[in-house]
């Protein structure tokens, strides 16, 4: 599998391009820069100047611009699917209705078979409550007739 190989990228047409290449040693200063060793002093040969390094520059923190993934659009039902939804809608609108209908009817059912029965036991509790209460006043009324027969018998 042969891969066609690419040319080499040139580099755009506004950046200057290096055309001198030093070898390991040599040093081409500026002729604005003092030279304190004649050794290291520039030739007159060369007149283009070199520029001191540039100073080291801040660079801002890589930033994401990926855009966050786009919510999916909703689904348009079709016409089937709406007549089910609004199928499915009407059901539980007359299942409640009708829960509530029975309630009530139930609720009416149990009040009229339970009157009479409630009826009959609150009469029996107020038989009941009527002798147990003259049972007690008649223990009441002997117990202070006989404690009144013993105090006049003390005197």
């Amino acid at each position: 599998m042969n891969q066609p190989t690419q040319p080499p990228m040139r580099p755009p047409a506004h950046l200057p391009v290096l055309t001198e290449v030093l070898q390991e040693g040599e040093l081409a200063l500026p002729a604005s820069l003092p030279v304190t060793d004649a050794s290291m002093a520039p030739s007159v040969a060369d007149e283009s100047p070199v520029w001191p390094p540039l100073p080291e520059l801040p660079t801002l923190p890589e930033v994401d611009l990926s855009f966050p993934p786009a919510a999916p659009t909703p689904r348009v039902p079709t016409p089937s699917e709406t007549l089910a939804l609004q199928l499915e809608q009407a059901a539980v609108r007359v299942r409640a209705n009708v829960q509530l209908q029975v309630d009530n009817l139930l609720e009416a059912r149990l009040r009229e078979a339970m009157a009479p029965l409630l009826a009959q036991q609150a009469d029996m509790l107020v038989f009941r409550l009527k002798m147990e209460l003259t049972g007690m006043l008649d223990d009441m009324v002997a117990r202070a007739v006989s404690q009144e027969i013993h105090r006049q018998s003390l005197e």
